[in-house]
């Protein structure tokens, strides 16, 4: 069997298993465990729903709509599935959503890295660091994931036993504090996970019946201990491989978690068609200044450097790429960055601090082909769903001058040595011929411009065949999302390996 009646007959399969007995919970923790619930309207939770908000340099951007809301979409497409119980003694899967108290912790931490007048302080250069922890320009939540869960993955690279979990917290016992003493989010949120682990479900399953979706990587390596319990086993929906647990980062393709993308939410224009595609090549994003390669700079914002300085000089017309800070005074709107994407023909999508960025599902979603350039290798999202290889440009560069060498100061860096190429790698198995080789990324633009028409014209129609895939609201004239009905089937095939439903 060849490899296109292979990627034909897998659907077939699937349906085959049947998934009728599945039942997936929702824990809430204000509904379930009697947790302070959230007000989005009250902007000490979200101040983000504002025209002058400077927030992914969207403008007025709702709680849902933040690029790390993925708890809020998976929860609701567990709610609008056939598969979701109506109490939690039936459930195989118990998905706990904390959108709640990780979207509230987005404004406390805007709060404490940008200033008090948090909403409405628009950042400088000298805040850009901060400013792509919190996504603006499209590169996720970056500098605090690579120093925090990146870390926790790379001793598997070389083989070394991952350092042991830390205990579970103190038992949650006594009162909870009130709205006005109530603090920070991360309390709560430690709070809730703490009830969790003394749940009977969760004990009994060894914590396999427990499903958590700890996404935005700015939580530092600690909490993400105790947001996904790698003492026990649960099913971890995440970003990127370095936010599974210890010795886990093939979750994905074991179906034991999944990779999923970032919200894409704003300035999609779905249901408008595609204007003439008049600009080559598009792209911004945040890079790292040139020349000595330091620790504290990532592999992948070096990468953006070299291949902004290997374009031509003066650049062509209609190539409109450039670094930028995301929130800076100076920076391209979003709204004006996604209809230049829908007007590009080519749209590079490449690892920052972080592996995993928004930038990949509005890429697809404004149907620009993406070219995949490494390593490092940006993290593809649904990687068993997805066919990257007939909608992307994959290009390995041999001549790496962005990944640090000197066996001394690997150890000291958390994003950029060999040794992270082993987290920050290709997640789609990809067919023989697939991957283009190129000496120097000064080539790609060359290599780009020699693609013939005939490829292109089958790459921009497999984008609009897949792009709902990484989508999470319901596509134009639909009542469920593609990528929804996605997450709750492969949560289901994952259910439905455990032993009968334990008691709770």
């Amino acid at each position: 069997m060849n490899a296109s009646s292979l990627s034909i007959a897998l659907p077939s399969v699937r349906a085959a298993q049947s998934l009728d007995s599945c039942r997936i919970y929702v824990l809430d923790p204000a509904r379930d465990l009697g947790m302070p619930g959230c007000d989005f309207e009250d902007p000490k939770i979200w101040p983000f729903n504002r025209d002058d908000s400077k927030l992914e340099a969207s403008g007025a951007l709702l709680h849902n709509q933040y690029q790390h809301a993925v708890q809020h979409w998976i929860a609701k497409a567990v709610e609008d599935s056939p598969y979701a119980a109506r109490s939690l003694e039936e459930a195989q899967l118990v998905f706990v959503n904390l959108h709640c108290y990780a979207t509230w912790h987005v404004g406390k931490w805007w709060e404490q890295k940008v200033g008090p007048s948090s909403a409405e302080t628009s950042a400088s250069p000298a805040n850009e660091s901060a400013s792509e922890e919190a996504g603006a320009s499209g590169s996720g939540a970056e500098e605090a994931g690579a120093s925090g869960a990146a870390s926790d993955n790379s001793d598997e690279a070389e083989g070394v036993e991952p350092e042991a979990p830390p205990p579970p917290p103190p038992p949650a016992s006594g009162p909870l504090p009130s709205h006005e003493q109530r603090g920070h989010p991360d309390e709560l949120t430690m709070r809730a996970m703490g009830l969790i682990r003394e749940m009977e479900f969760y004990k009994a399953s060894n914590g396999t019946r427990l499903a958590v979706a700890p996404f935005w990587p700015g939580y530092p390596a600690a909490m993400m201990r105790q947001l996904r319990p790698c003492d026990r086993e649960p099913y971890v929906l995440t970003s990127e491989h370095a936010m599974f647990c210890p010795g886990r980062a093939s979750s994905a393709l074991l179906n034991r978690g999944q990779l999923i993308p970032h919200v894409a939410s704003k300035h999609l224009e779905l249901d408008r068609p595609y204007p003439g595609r008049d600009i080559f090549l598009f792209y911004r994003g945040s890079c790292s200044p040139m020349g000595e390669i330091r620790l504290n700079r990532s592999s992948g914002k070096m990468m953006r450097s070299y291949f902004m300085a290997g374009l031509p000089e003066p650049l062509p017309a209609d190539v409109d790429a450039g670094c930028s800070c995301g929130m800076c005074e100076t920076a391209l709107a979003h709204d004006e960055a996604m209809a230049r994407m829908r007007r590009s023909v080519f749209c590079p999508v490449m690892a920052g601090d972080t592996q995993s960025s928004r930038r990949l599902a509005e890429v697809v979603l404004a149907g620009c082909i993406p070219v995949f350039v490494g390593p490092p290798y940006h993290t593809l999202s649904m990687p068993l769903d997805v066919d990257y290889a007939s909608i992307g440009i994959f290009v390995d560069v041999a001549h790496r001058p962005w990944i640090i060498q000197d066996k001394k100061g690997q150890r000291k860096s958390k994003s950029n040595s060999p040794r992270m190429m082993y987290i920050w790698a290709l997640d789609a198995a990809l067919a023989p011929g697939t991957m283009q080789r190129i000496g120097k990324i000064d080539e790609l633009h060359g290599f780009l411009r020699n693609l013939p028409a005939s490829v292109l014209r089958a790459k921009q129609a497999a984008l609009e065949r897949e792009k709902y895939k990484l989508y999470y609201d319901a596509p134009p004239g639909k009542d469920r999302s593609v990528l929804g009905e996605i997450v709750v089937r492969h949560m289901c095939e994952y259910a439905q390996t455990l032993e009968p439903r334990a008691a709770v």
